[in-house]
């Protein structure tokens, strides 16, 4: 399937960009034209730390024009001639190609995140995963241990039992999204090296989504504290006067 960086030049309507020709991208798959693997695509993004460098660069190279400057950037893959349909969460950049070079990172990063007890991050990675069918075994298991971690406010203790591969439930789960696997006698997992990529792509999508979303409440929280701070010095400056 081909994959593209597309511009919404108008609700529903999407202009494909042609990233191929810069000398930044490498052509590695047999598309042709603008369609690229996502991989591809992922490795000419990571060259930069943001969208916002993403995009400027774009515009500089000719490639977004200037009609199209302010409109929105994203990943998506065509089904008919004019029906699209996004990547969830969208594109990777320099501090994420660690993950695509070494998938074994991102794993020992999403347990951290449990071991640190966030556990709205498991949640909503359990909830986004929820039906893809590499997981499905165990999965629903993962929403109900943090839903019972967030009623509780302690990780619940069945998120640190280990399978016959001797992991742990995360683990387990993001092993199985990122590689190739096939189960073994007495319920043990045989893991291959070959990497179901789009899946890859997914959970570090996902991840950068979900910190920008912390940042952007937290943001939103401190300026809602600050509004308040300013109301109550000008109720008690006028009390004053």
């Amino acid at each position: 399937m081909a994959y593209y960086i597309m511009c919404e030049k108008k609700r529903g309507e999407f202009v494909s960009l042609d990233i191929t020709k810069d000398e930044l991208f490498t052509r590695n798959s047999k598309f042709v034209g603008s369609g690229c693997a996502l991989w591809e695509i992922d490795t000419f993004t990571s060259s930069f730390p943001s969208y916002e460098a993403l995009k400027s660069y774009l515009y500089r190279k000719g490639i977004l024009s200037a009609e199209l400057a302010d409109k929105p950037l994203s990943i998506r893959t065509f089904y008919k001639e004019r029906d699209s349909k996004r990547v969830m969460y969208g594109f990777i950049y320099q501090k994420d190609k660690k993950y695509i070079d070494n998938p074994n990172l991102l794993i020992n990063d999403i347990n951290a995140r449990l071991l640190k007890k966030d556990f709205r991050f498991v949640l909503e990675y359990a909830n986004h995963f929820f039906n893809y069918y590499d997981s499905s075994d165990i999965t629903p298991e993962i929403r109900a241990f943090s839903k019972d971690s967030m009623n509780f406010g302690y990780s619940n203790r069945h998120f640190s039992e280990r399978d016959e591969n001797g992991d742990t439930p995360i683990v387990r789960m993001t092993k199985q999204l990122i590689y190739e696997y096939d189960f073994r006698d007495y319920g043990r997992i045989t893991y291959y090296h070959k990497i179901k990529y789009r899946n890859l792509h997914d959970i570090i999508a996902f991840c950068n989504n979900y910190d920008n979303k912390i940042l952007k409440e937290k943001a939103e929280r401190e300026e809602r504290i600050k509004i308040r701070k300013l109301k109550k010095e000008e109720q008690a400056s006028f009390w004053d006067e």
